[in-house]
C-alpha cells in the first residue's frame, strides 16, 4: 500500500516515513539526511543568499515601479490605472449629430467641431492633472 501523508504530519515527518518504508532506512540515518540537507541549504544561501528574498525583492521593484512609487526616475515606466482614464470614458467615439461637410462649413458645423475639441482639452487636460499629481 503507498503511503499518503496526512495533513498533521510534518514536512519531516512525510519525507521520512517514506525513506524508511521503501529504502528501510533507520531513524538515525533519516535524521542525519536531514541534518546534511540543511547543513548544505544554509552553505548555499550563506554564500549566495536566499533564493525567495532575491525573487521577493524582484517582486517588490517591479511593483514599486508599476504603482510608481519607487524613485522619481522609473516613473516614466508606472501603470496607468484604468480609474485615472475614467474621463476618456465621457468622451464618445463618434461626437453626436456627427456629419461629413460638404462643400462649405455652415457656422453651426464649425460650433459643433469647436464644441467637440474643446471638450477633448478638458479631458485630455484632466488626465494631465492626474498625471502632474503623481510626477
Amino acid at each position: 500500500m503507498a503511503f499518503k501523508p496526512t495533513s498533521s504530519m510534518s514536512f519531516q515527518e512525510a519525507l521520512a516515513q517514506p525513506l524508511n518504508d521503501e529504502y528501510g532506512l533507520s531513524e538515525n540515518k533519516i535524521k542525519d539526511l536531514f541534518r546534511a540537507a540543511e547543513r548544505s541549504f544554509n552553505s548555499y544561501v550563506d554564500q549566495y543568499g536566499s533564493p525567495l528574498e532575491k525573487d521577493f525583492a524582484k517582486v517588490k521593484e517591479k511593483a514599486e515601479i508599476l504603482d510608481g512609487s519607487r524613485a522619481k526616475t522609473a516613473l516614466e515606466k508606472a501603470a496607468v490605472r484604468y480609474q485615472d482614464l475614467r474621463y476618456l470614458k465621457q468622451f464618445p467615439s463618434r461626437p453626436p449629430g456627427f456629419t461629413y461637410a460638404s462643400g462649405t462649413v455652415t457656422a453651426e458645423q464649425y460650433n459643433a467641431l469647436y464644441a467637440d475639441v474643446k471638450k477633448l482639452y478638458e479631458l485630455l487636460g484632466s488626465i494631465a492633472v492626474i498625471i502632474g499629481s503623481r510626477v
